[in-house]
């Protein structure tokens, strides 16, 4: 994956995902930043795919709610 769609309007990437990575494991490494969940996101996706398999038991009709 690239930024070829955003590169096609005439921006370019100073940085890579990878850059983005190595900085934010190097700042938690340094104790720069805490690990909290603003920084360490996998317990909110775990939290995220909770909430969404709640939300398909209680599904209706294509909703929750009928409007």
């Amino acid at each position: 994956m690239g930024f070829e769609k955003v590169e096609a309007l005439g921006y370019k990437a100073e940085l890579t995902a990878e850059d983005g990575v190595r900085d934010t494991c190097d700042a938690l490494e340094a104790g720069v930043v805490d690990r909290t969940s603003k920084t360490i996101t996998l317990d909110w996706y775990k939290e995220l795919v909770a909430w969404h398999e709640r939300l398909r038991q209680v599904e209706m009709y294509g909703g929750i709610l009928k409007i």
